[in-house]
C-alpha cells in the first residue's frame, strides 16, 4: 500500500499516521457490495463488482480504449453513495474507503489467486472514488509518479 504527498496531507489534517485498515466496520451497503462477488465481462478478461453488471450493457472497447479503462470505468464507486449517513466527516469517508479498499483487495486475492490487480482510492474534497484494475503489459490507468495527482491517491498492488 502507497499513497501520495496530498493523501498524506489528508492524513496530517485528520491527525492520523496512516490508514487504519482492519479496525473499521464497512456501511452495510459496501459490504453488500462486496458479498455479491466479481464477474467477469462476456468475451473479455475483465472483471466487476457483480453488482455493477448493468454498467456493461453497450460499453465497447473502442469506446474505452483498452481492458483497464473498462474495468476503471465499470469499477468507479463514490464512497459517499454507500454510506448509511448524509453527510458524512472526510475521515468517515477516508475510513470506510481504506477499509473497502483493502477488503477488495483481500477478495480479490481469494477469488483470483495468482491474478495481479491495482486497487485506487482518490479523495478529492469530501468524496473518495474507488477503482481497481488487473495488471495489463502496456495499459495503465494512473501515471506511476501518484506525486503528480492534486487529489490524494492511495494504491494497493496485489
Amino acid at each position: 500500500m502507497r499513497w501520495n504527498r496530498a493523501f498524506t496531507e489528508v492524513l496530517d489534517e485528520l491527525g492520523l499516521e496512516s490508514p487504519d485498515v482492519g479496525t473499521t466496520e464497512l456501511s452495510t451497503p459496501l459490504a453488500e457490495l462486496l458479498d455479491k462477488g466479481f464477474s467477469m465481462t462476456e468475451g473479455t478478461d475483465c472483471i466487476f463488482y457483480s453488482l455493477f453488471e448493468i454498467r456493461c450493457q453497450g460499453i465497447s472497447m473502442e469506446w474505452l480504449q483498452d481492458e483497464t479503462g473498462i474495468e476503471c470505468y465499470l469499477n468507479d464507486l463514490a464512497v459517499t453513495d454507500y454510506l448509511d449517513e448524509e453527510n458524512p466527516s472526510l475521515e468517515t469517508v477516508l475510513r470506510q474507503g481504506t477499509q473497502f479498499s483493502f477488503e477488495t483487495s483481500r477478495r480479490l486475492v481469494r477469488e483470483f489467486p495468482g491474478v495481479r490487480f491495482r486497487i485506487i482510492l482518490a479523495l478529492d474534497g469530501a468524496d473518495a472514488t474507488i477503482r481497481f484494475h488487473r495488471h495489463r503489459t502496456g495499459q495503465t490507468w494512473l501515471d506511476e509518479d501518484i506525486d503528480t495527482y492534486d487529489e490524494g491517491i492511495m494504491i494497493i498492488d496485489i
